[in-house]
């Protein structure tokens, strides 16, 4: 079927009702088959699905196009009972490509030298300080597109955080709090502005004292969907969204910064554009023979982590941009547009 674990364990952890007996039975079909394509081909999806007290309510025999099947079914009190598959698990992968969220080319040097490398430091220092209050948490924007692999270095780092009810001006401030030697606060360059900038700041390996901006955000802002644990993906240490947020994410930045009136942010079109062929070419690239011949599922489990809004807009975005770009059109079909 397909072998983006994070898409899916997402998907399935996101969606309402989604325990046995408590999805409308025209539902129920529908996602059996998705729960045990996805189990027979993601080595974790299994333990995961079990911790999440996920499981299916199809019966052992009822096989799924010549997958493995496994059987997970609750008991009365709940919990799963152990699970068995067919003969022909024997065949069960010992590893999943997950080009959703992973690529299979090399991964990116993370650099230590000039101007560039202070918001890897901004990063780190970030991670490590919401990682120590066991917050949850992931890299996006530019950032996250080079640690996936995007050869244009960042500018800054962008944070989403799982709850939709953090209080983001609480967070700049326990980051310099708990670090004041490396970030503060600068006032909004608008008069009305009720929120403070977060700058990180350190020297280099040079001497050379640098800065870059540490940005926060919240599901909700931005049309941003709320992250799970299960779905991070790490990138080098660092916690990165998953591939299908990142790439929908950044086509909703592209059509917004070509229509805003400001100069600065109509100025990224040629970067922003560039971004999103490489986080294209990098999904495409990754993909294994299965997810190409099932391809429309990688479409279906991205628009399922946003709002009704954004999915509609989404579908227009696409369009527009392969409409101005058309070198692109076969990768986005290939993803299922």
């Amino acid at each position: 079927m397909f072998e983006d674990v994070d898409a899916s364990k997402a998907y399935l952890a996101s969606t309402k009702s989604i325990f046995p007996g408590k999805l409308l039975w025209e539902e129920q079909a529908e996602f059996d088959i998705l729960f045990e394509e996805l189990c027979a081909t993601v080595p974790d999806a299994k333990e995961t699905f079990r911790a999440l007290r996920i499981f299916s309510s199809r019966p052992p025999e009822q096989d799924v196009s010549g997958q493995v099947l496994i059987n997970l079914t609750p008991t009365d009190d709940g919990r799963d009972t152990k699970p068995q598959s067919s003969p022909a698990s024997s065949s069960f992968p010992q590893k999943a490509s997950t080009s959703l969220s992973a690529s299979t080319s090399a991964s990116p040097v993370i650099p230590t030298r000039g101007f560039r490398a202070v918001v890897f430091r901004a990063a780190k220092e970030v991670t490590r300080i919401f990682r120590e209050a066991e917050f949850t948490f992931a890299i996006l924007g530019s950032t996250a597109c080079y640690l996936y692999g995007n050869k244009r270095l960042p500018n800054d780092v962008d944070i989403l955080m799982s709850s939709h009810t953090c209080d983001i001006e609480s967070l700049k401030e326990s980051l310099v709090t708990k670090n004041p030697e490396r970030f503060y606060l600068v006032n909004a360059k608008s008069p009305k502005a009720t929120w403070k900038v977060l700058w990180y700041h350190d020297h280099s390996e040079d001497g050379e004292l640098e800065k870059t901006k540490v940005d926060i955000l919240k599901p909700g802002i931005l049309q941003l969907p709320m992250i799970f644990s299960e779905a991070i993906v790490d990138k080098q240490g660092f916690p990165v969204v998953p591939m299908s947020i990142l790439l929908l994410h950044k086509l909703k930045g592209w059509k917004d910064n070509m229509e805003a009136t400001a100069l600065r942010l109509r100025r990224k079109h040629d970067a922003n554009v560039g971004d999103i062929g490489s986080l294209l070419r990098i999904v495409v690239d990754g993909m294994s023979s299965q997810e190409k011949k099932n391809s429309m599922y990688w479409k279906r489990f991205s628009l399922e982590r946003f709002d009704e809004e954004f999915r509609d807009e989404t579908e227009c975005r696409v369009k527009l941009f392969f409409s101005r770009f058309p070198e692109y059109h076969d990768m986005w079909q290939k993803l299922g547009w």
